[in-house]
């Protein structure tokens, strides 16, 4: 597991892009992701060998809030602890950072993955501005 730097992010585009096709997310366009990457805070990614098997990105202030976001596990490998691991790794990366407060967007189908790793659901609201 690694934080991708900024010179490889992308190097991590197209792995990235089809590890969140793989897993049954909606496509992303390669350019807008690379975008989104590279405006991240912290790009996680897991390795298995050579092959992209996790990713997560945390975006926010940096400050008083981190927001991990686009957590994605290849389906193979779910269940085996990558997931945590990574959720292990953005907590401890934030608390190096001295962030008091870590969230999380996740599909309403996996928030019991987070309550299972003691963390807390509190309520969402968003507004659907259009695609790119």
């Amino acid at each position: 597991m690694r934080i991708v730097e900024a010179e490889d992010i992308a190097e991590i585009l197209s792995p990235y892009c089809d590890l969140i096709e793989t897993a049954g997310w909606e496509t992303r366009d390669q350019k807008i992701m690379l975008e989104a990457l590279g405006r991240s805070l912290a790009v996680i990614a897991v390795y298995e060998d050579s092959r992209l098997v996790g990713a997560a990105r945390l975006i926010g202030d940096g400050i008083y809030n981190l927001v991990l976001y686009d957590m994605v596990v290849h389906p193979d490998f779910r269940r085996q602890g990558v997931g945590t691991a990574l959720l292990n790794y953005c907590s401890q990366y934030a608390e190096r950072l001295g962030v008091p407060r870590l969230e999380c967007i996740c599909e309403a189908e996996n928030s019991s993955f987070y309550q299972n790793a003691n963390w807390k659901l509190t309520a969402a609201f968003y507004k659907e501005l259009g695609t790119r």
